[in-house]
């Protein structure tokens, strides 16, 4: 694993891990958790070491993996507000050139996979860039499926219905108001709206998971994202797993990338 720090425009952080005679072509973008960083794919405890083990154990020859990172709590968003029009711009246009230029070698495929507040990030890739990705894997994202600035009748009916639990709750709100000012930047930035514009003659294919118990608020609008997505003919790989919070089947993302 070689990990590098960038700190203009914006700071930023990369690792890039790489599986010792693989001859692969392929490029995987990884995005953490809240609370996390760019050395969170390569540890052996976690899915993604149990992913690494499934390639392993196929003999399939595994990708490199760019874990990026904006800190320790980020949404990739497009915000007009922002000198730059916000992260997700900046994420196409500036991190992909840069990291890519370091490989030192061409990409037969780019694919993208992140977990939690990293699947909210990997679906707005996926729905807004075209067809920049291949495959794009959203593991346990946390979906509301009401805007941060809904009354707080309709904010506590959602609330109450998805089995959140308080703290989450709690924790929503307050990241809410901070990433989505407004309802404008709301709607244009929500994955679920955002899914309602989906082509699948230039998006990527789609994989999407979330835990029954999950009680970061996942099943509703996962559910809601599938359907949009399938509606007009595209194509996403659904695992609708029995526990909580990124309850994740590693054998199948395994095959998905």
């Amino acid at each position: 694993m070689q990990c590098f720090e960038e700190s203009q425009p914006v700071k930023w952080s990369y690792c890039i891990n790489t599986t010792v005679g693989s001859q692969s072509r392929d490029l995987i973008y990884h995005f953490h958790g809240r609370n996390g960083d760019a050395t969170w794919w390569n540890d052996e405890t976690y899915y993604s070491g149990e992913v690494v083990k499934a390639w392993r154990l196929k003999k399939r020859a595994a990708p490199k993996v760019v874990s990026v990172s904006f800190g320790d709590i980020w949404l990739l968003t497009e915000r007009k507000d922002q000198p730059d029009g916000g992260l997700l711009p900046f994420f196409v246009q500036h991190v992909l050139k840069s990291v890519e230029s370091k490989l030192g070698h061409p990409i037969e495929r780019r694919m993208l996979v992140g977990e939690s507040m990293g699947g909210i990030n990997a679906l707005m890739v996926a729905f807004k860039t075209g067809n920049t990705f291949v495959k794009v894997a959203s593991l346990c994202p946390p979906l509301p499926m009401v805007s941060p600035h809904a009354s707080w009748r309709d904010r506590f009916d959602y609330f109450r219905r998805s089995g959140m639990a308080w703290v989450r709750i709690l924790m929503m709100l307050y990241f809410s108001g901070r990433f989505y000012p407004d309802e404008a930047t709301w709607v244009d930035n929500d994955p679920v709206h955002a899914s309602s514009r989906y082509d699948p003659k230039l998006s990527p294919k789609l994989y999407l998971s979330c835990g029954v118990k999950d009680d970061w608020g996942c099943m509703e609008g996962s559910k809601a994202v599938v359907a949009s997505v399938r509606s007009k003919g595209g194509q996403i790989e659904w695992h609708e797993r029995p526990g909580g919070h990124c309850d994740i089947d590693t054998a199948s993302l395994a095959d998905f990338l």
